[in-house]
């Protein structure tokens, strides 16, 4: 299985164009969630999402995190 070390430098132009939705913090979730997707090779739940996330990533979040970014949080998409 793959493990995602760093978002991919050719993704950050895409990536960047969701910034002004998220606050800082959450725009760090919404990158990494989208990077590990592409990475992936089981189903898409939060624990495979984060589990393919390698140990040494600097910018790791807990599950719990992912799991509250998803459910709960707040965008400005108005």
């Amino acid at each position: 299985m793959y493990k995602l070390v760093k978002i991919p430098t050719s993704l950050g132009p895409y990536l960047n164009r969701f910034a002004d939705i998220f606050t800082k913090p959450g725009h760090g979730s919404f990158c990494h969630l989208m990077a590990t997707l592409a990475v992936c090779s089981k189903s898409k739940t939060i624990a495979n999402l984060h589990d393919t996330m390698a140990n040494d990533c600097n910018y790791k979040k807990s599950r719990s995190t992912y799991n509250w970014f998803i459910t709960n949080h707040k965008r400005d998409v108005g």
